[in-house]
């Protein structure tokens, strides 16, 4: 159990990762088998049977009697599935392992069924949660993890509302997208007839330079990630405030390193708030963080859910002017636009996406292609504007004539 306040939760698909995890204080393992984690990355494909989660089960066992084990079991149950199901039930019951994290509602019947004795825990991976939906399936279950879409703000509702175990993840990547088709078919690097195969990519955000979005394939489906970890090391003060029961941290995909700094981090930062009363992330905490992470660090909604701050609009009541069109853009440095018209330091202009988002923004200041400073620039130039977000090659800028 955890020493003090919450739970430090994480993923284990293997021996190695078990013992790290254990020697670094995690309190509750999940252990993972591909065949029924579909996010896993332990490529357990060929491997028919469930005894690898029986070993884990005894080594962590040995390892620390106390710990808290439950067994991810995250698909979306289909018809082919069920044999798969029942061979893990007997290995489930075998080693007495009765804690169950599961994505689909569906299965809630098919384990109250075939193994009513099991506690299961509710995951969601994508879609915000409400009040309602939460309270219908704490009846049936004796955990939820907490939607990434959930602001503080709403949490902390969410927590004094409902009677059921609540799971935070505050560390690791961000699933945004699932299907169970598998849409990068055919890119393998090595494929053979009798193994399954997983393919990794990374595409770049073509209006925000240096956002890699990561994809995943596997014999499970398609999964798309956001371009930046879930990070709340800096918001421990924030966090600790709603008394969850669980902080998870997901490295899954990452390296040793990622899992057991994470693990380090936040167990200190608990236990510091805790017995302090007060936690603030130094400098050293962070640079270690940022070391071993492949991606950005950010709270994302945790802070606040700004959705609905960006509208896409589709009907305006302004006429508009052609201005220029963006041909290069630097994140943080400089625009560079070709003119159709005059521009002017100080002109509020709206900019307009190939995808229809619309934004207002202010020419703070203008350059010639050289780099010396003007007042104003004429039409058929190339100017350079400082950068904001959004501003990407072969966006438009256009001047508003408001009746």
């Amino acid at each position: 159990m955890a020493e003090m306040g919450p739970e430090i939760t994480t993923f284990v698909g293997n021996e190695i990762q078990l013992i790290n995890a254990i020697q670094c204080g995690a309190d509750h393992l999940i252990l993972e088998d591909s065949k029924v984690s579909i996010r896993s990355y332990t490529h357990d494909f060929n491997i028919f049977h469930f005894e690898k989660l029986a070993l884990l089960a005894l080594k962590a066992r040995q390892l620390n009697p106390d710990l808290i084990l439950s067994v991810n079991c995250d698909l979306l149950m289909h018809h082919r599935h069920e044999n798969t199901l029942h061979e893990l039930i007997l290995i489930l019951k075998k080693s007495k392992l009765d804690r169950i994290r599961i994505q689909d509602p569906g299965l809630i019947e098919f384990f109250k069924l075939y193994y009513p004795e099991a506690q299961l825990e509710l995951a969601y991976e994508i879609g915000n949660q409400n009040v309602k939906s939460m309270s219908f399936y704490q009846d049936y279950t004796v955990r939820q993890l907490l939607s990434n879409d959930i602001s503080k703000d709403n949490i902390s509702v969410i927590s004094k509302t409902l009677n059921t175990e609540l799971e935070i993840q505050v560390q690791g990547p961000i699933l945004i997208q699932y299907s169970n088709r598998r849409f990068l078919t055919g890119l393998e690097k090595h494929k053979h007839p009798d193994t399954p195969t997983t393919i990794q990519r990374i595409a770049q955000d073509e209006q925000y330079l240096g956002r890699n979005f990561n994809f995943y394939d596997t014999p499970h489906g398609h999964f798309m990630y956001l371009y930046f970890d879930r990070c709340l090391l800096k918001m421990i003060n924030e966090l600790s405030s709603l008394q969850l029961k669980s902080w998870l941290i997901d490295g899954r995909g990452e390296s040793d390193d990622y899992l057991t700094t994470c693990l380090r981090l936040y167990k200190f930062a608990r236990n510091s708030f805790y017995k302090e009363g007060h936690f603030k992330a130094s400098p050293s905490d962070l640079s270690q963080l940022e070391q071993v992470a492949t991606r950005p660090q950010r709270p994302g909604f945790f802070k606040i859910n700004k959705t609905d701050q960006i509208r896409y609009k589709k009907h305006i009541d302004i006429h508009i002017e052609l201005i220029g069109t963006v041909l290069d853009s630097i994140k943080g440095g400089i625009v560079t636009i070709e003119l159709e018209s005059k521009l002017k330091v100080g002109e509020f202009v709206l900019l307009k996406t190939p995808k229809g988002l619309e934004k207002e923004i202010l020419i703070t200041s203008l350059h010639s292609i050289d780099g010396q400073p003007t007042k104003e620039a004429l039409p058929l130039c190339l100017v350079q504007i400082p950068w904001q977000k959004h501003l990407a090659p072969k966006v438009k800028l256009y001047r508003t004539k408001r009746n």
